[in-house]
């Protein structure tokens, strides 16, 4: 309950706390803290787990990305160190659906064009930062390509076709999540989820090479330029 307010008072009044500097130092220096506690205190392995800890976990990666969607700019440390670490976490083997709610996150920012681009600008164009909007990409991709290739062994007959039931549904404004029990399922919907985040991210890609068109340009060097 107490992570579902805070979910929704982010959400609902982020420029109260962008604009208070001692709710910035609560949202930093206590409950930042405390996410990446119980972040990196999951044991991802773990394939079942009671319907309360499921619960939780959803709600805990529904705050995270909330303040990497509300809060990046002033919150550029926690955030990347939150995204870093879904992304590490993604690399190896997990319940099906706690990557099916990781990647709830990742779908949110990447069909967000302006947040993806801050990524890109704020990390990947800085040295000393982890290359985010880079890994986002390419996790998103990783996913999608594994997810189309045949796998016999994942219970599930025709991805494809499971897959386009998902888009079929989210058109009609309906979302499909699978019980957390569904394992098949939760495979589907993370290549769902992904395919979609990556539609989602072409803007950003596009946008990205609008710029360097435009700073061709503006140097002199595009075509026919010499």
């Amino acid at each position: 309950f107490s992570l579902d307010m805070i979910e929704f008072t982010l959400s609902q009044h982020a420029d109260v706390f962008e604009q208070v500097p001692a709710f910035q130092r609560a949202l930093g220096g206590r409950l930042c803290a405390l996410l990446m506690t119980n972040l990196r205190g999951w044991d991802t392995n773990a394939f079942e787990a009671e319907a309360a800890s499921v619960a939780e976990r959803r709600l805990v990666l529904r705050v995270v990305g909330t303040i990497v969607r509300k809060f990046n700019r002033v919150l550029a440390t926690e955030c990347e160190i939150f995204l870093t670490t879904l992304l590490r976490s993604l690399e190896g083997e997990m319940a099906p659906w706690l990557r099916s709610y990781i990647l709830e996150v990742l779908r949110g920012l990447a069909l967000d064009k302006d947040i993806l681009l801050f990524l890109h600008d704020t990390y990947d164009m800085n040295s000393g930062s982890a290359p985010v909007y880079h890994d986002v990409v390419l996790i998103l991709a990783r996913i999608v390509q594994a997810g189309m290739a045949p796998q016999p062994d994942s219970g599930v007959d025709d991805i494809l076709g499971a897959v386009s039931v998902l888009f079929r549904s989210k058109s009609q404004g309906v979302d499909m999540v699978p019980e957390p029990d569904d394992g098949a399922g939760h495979i589907a919907y993370a290549v769902f989820l992904s395919l979609e985040a990556m539609l989602g991210a072409a803007h950003s890609v596009a946008a990205l090479a609008d710029r360097a068109v435009e700073g061709r340009t503006s140097d002199g060097g595009g075509p026919g330029a010499g």
